[in-house]
């Protein structure tokens, strides 16, 4: 990417993000906040206050973008529903996920030892529960939530040295997610179904509500997950027979090509709402046909 190029995306990147400056009450406010858009998209690998602040041209702004990150506190909501508002693609699938954010200290809320999927392992990390509107071109972000542990939410001296506010409780990460999805549908986006890892695919209550909504879903589920098919309550990703099968390419990935059997089963229906059957549930199972890995 040359110089231009680089210039014209940030350029379009400021008038984008001129849109949420309502969001912050006041001009100090406002000014500290463009700074640290610059500092977060200048070419330092720390995005530190120092290490931002040394890339930044004003070397008097220290002290003003300090106060903004630590003691010049704004809503966050108001921003997200300014977000969900102006982006323009409406319809799409909604993924549902989390955000590892690698730390090296205990200072930062909701910091601990945790699945980091920045690390791909378990690591000193913050997490946020992040919704992302899939289109058919591109991924457009909504609600990024920071997930708070019970080890934080309990421990009332670490939450008042980190200026946690009183109101904010523990919530599972899949009831974050589902608050998520209510707010995407009553901003108006139409959701052609919903998917997620197993961290959320396998609690049948963030199943549960998402049927009540009246959405589709495509989540995955761990192994010890029982599920129950017309006449049988079987381990069926075991079964060789009994289960329609298919073989098929999965595509290039980092490791060549890949083939894999896939399978599918029926189970029981989904429950009726004002008479009206809902949908189906289905058991999709793939089985590597190099390695016999199972998912």
């Amino acid at each position: 990417m040359g110089d231009l190029d680089a210039r014209e995306i940030l350029q379009r990147f400021g008038t984008f993000a001129d849109q949420f400056a309502g969001g912050f009450s006041r001009r100090p406010q406002r000014e500290a906040a463009s700074r640290y858009l610059d500092g977060l998209f200048s070419d330092s690998e720390r995005k530190s206050m120092q290490a931002m602040h040394g890339r930044l041209s004003d070397p008097a702004s220290y002290q003003a973008l300090q106060q903004f990150i630590t003691h010049s506190p704004w809503e966050a909501g108001p921003l997200w529903t300014r977000l969900r508002a102006v982006v323009p693609v409406r319809t799409g699938i909604l993924a549902v996920d989390d955000t590892g954010l690698p730390k090296q200290g205990r200072q930062s809320v909701g910091v601990q030892r945790q699945y980091c999927g920045a690390l791909g392992k378990i690591g000193n990390c913050q997490v946020a529960v992040s919704t992302v509107l899939a289109g058919e071109r591109l991924a457009w972000p909504l609600p990024f939530e920071l997930y708070l542990p019970q080890t934080w939410a309990a421990d009332a001296e670490r939450r008042t040295h980190a200026g946690v506010p009183e109101r904010l409780r523990f919530r599972e990460k899949w009831r974050i997610a589902l608050s998520h999805v209510g707010r995407a549908l009553k901003a108006g986006f139409t959701i052609t179904a919903v998917v997620a890892d197993a961290d959320y695919g396998s609690t049948a209550a963030f199943r549960r509500g998402l049927e009540q909504l009246g959405l589709r879903y495509g989540v995955a589920i761990r192994g010890c997950v029982t599920v129950w098919s017309p006449g049988l309550a079987a381990s069926v990703t075991r079964q060789r027979g009994g289960i329609g099968r298919a073989r098929r390419g999965v595509g290039a990935g980092r490791v060549g090509h890949r083939h894999e059997g896939a399978a599918r089963r029926p189970l029981r229906r989904v429950a009726r709402a004002a008479g009206q059957e809902r949908g189906r549930r289905w058991l999709l199972c793939e089985r590597s046909l190099a390695t016999d890995e199972r998912k």
